[in-house]
């Protein structure tokens, strides 16, 4: 048979659309790294004299609450600008309760941490080698009604959820403990493995729109200091592009890394001066050869972070397995974090 007749016989095949996985841990830490950087410039006596200013860094939950509504925002964003149908929808998470003011209220934040832009900026739609790369979220879990948190897919639309689960002594054990040793949320007070300020990190009653206009007002001047003291942390404006960055490929385990936990009672800026990101992750993968620029980010970006139970992978995290990946890398997310915000 001739190549006419086999193509004929085999049929076309046709190009489908690949679900990349997306995870944001990499806030939290993120918003404990540029607090406690800010308050170690404090600690300098010679700079403050020299400034003549104390840079004051605003509540953390505050921040917290800020940044993940700006990697939601970019998230539902991307959505509408699909160019192939999304594959894989009923394990990817569809973000009730964000609608367009939301969104309006998100692009009216004129820039951000150096952090969060990296991390939000390389978000995006990315063709590679004729393959098409889809970011999405995992979809909540569910156990008998009862909303099971899980640390590398906390959002804004579902902290609420999230902050009640583990402050239920009802909730299973091993769910607050998963969560609890693979912290994602900075400033949460543990006691015997049950959170104690669920209120204090996101409000039983908030409104996406009022409350977190309210938050980004606690959060401005923190933003105006840091772009006027400490440029390097601030980073600029958030691009409104749909193309993401190579560095999206890079995946890892969550390893022991976590947001430090604040002791009960404890001040907030005696929390600052020491809410550096304990444990670390020290092996990372890819599906694509990265260069040595994508690879740092993606590092300390933590977008590609897959759940410890491997028949979680299957399918929306399937990208995401370790054993169909040709490139490992051996690192330290510290050493890389050092160097970002030193």
């Amino acid at each position: 048979m001739n190549e006419r007749e086999l193509n004929k016989l085999a049929g076309p095949l046709r190009l489908q659309s690949s679900m990349l996985s997306v995870t944001t841990r990499g806030v939290g830490l993120g918003a404990c790294h540029i607090s406690f950087v800010a308050r170690q410039r404090n600690a300098d006596d010679d700079v403050c004299c020299r400034q003549y200013k104390e840079i004051v860094v605003p509540s953390i939950y505050a921040q917290f609450r800020v940044y993940l509504g700006l990697l939601e925002a970019k998230l539902v964003y991307l959505k509408g600008k699909f160019p192939m149908i999304p594959r894989h929808t009923e394990q990817t998470y569809m973000h009730p309760g964000i609608n367009a003011n939301f969104l309006h209220l998100m692009n009216t934040c004129t820039f951000v941490p150096t952090s969060v832009k990296r991390l939000i900026d390389s978000i995006g739609i990315i063709t590679f080698e004729e393959k098409v790369y889809l970011p999405v979220l995992a979809k909540t879990l569910e156990a008998d009604g009862n909303f099971l948190p899980r640390p590398e897919n906390t959002v804004l639309s579902t902290l609420r959820d999230t902050v009640v689960a583990l402050a239920n002594p009802e909730t299973p054990h091993v769910v607050r403990t998963r969560y609890e040793y693979n912290n994602a949320i900075p400033g949460a007070v543990w006691l015997n493995h049950i959170l104690q300020n669920a209120d204090e990190i996101m409000p039983a009653v908030y409104n996406f729109v009022d409350d977190l206009h309210r938050d980004f007002q606690i959060v401005v001047p923190f933003l105006l200091q840091l772009q006027k003291l400490v440029p390097k942390l601030a980073g600029g404006a958030l691009k409104q592009k749909t193309i993401g960055h190579n560095s999206i490929f890079l995946s890892n385990e969550m390893e022991n890394l976590r947001c430090p936990d604040r002791n009960g009672g404890e001040n907030l800026n005696d929390y600052y001066n020491r809410c550096i990101p304990q444990g670390d992750v020290k092996y990372y993968s890819s599906l694509h050869k990265l260069n040595a620029a994508e690879s740092l980010e993606g590092q300390v970006n933590l977008l590609g972070e897959v759940p410890t139970e491997v028949n979680m992978l299957r399918p929306l995290y399937g990208l995401r397995d370790e054993t169909i990946h040709p490139y490992v890398m051996t690192s330290h997310y510290k050493s890389v974090c050092h160097l970002m915000y030193a």
